[in-house]
């Protein structure tokens, strides 16, 4: 999965203390599924890639 989306910190009063409000940033990440037989499908990992 690839998206964009912005990434902020703030503190307990609201403050910015990492990020930016208004850089979007790109990420990607591999979602790993199972399933047991007859079952339904759940969500076990999501890994950062590269």
């Amino acid at each position: 999965m690839k998206f964009s989306m912005t990434d902020v910190t703030a503190d307990a009063a609201g403050r910015i203390v990492d990020g930016s409000p208004t850089e979007h940033i790109t990420a990607t990440e591999i979602w790993t599924f199972l399933r047991s037989p007859g079952g339904h499908w759940i969500l076990s990992a999501i890994q950062q890639a590269r």
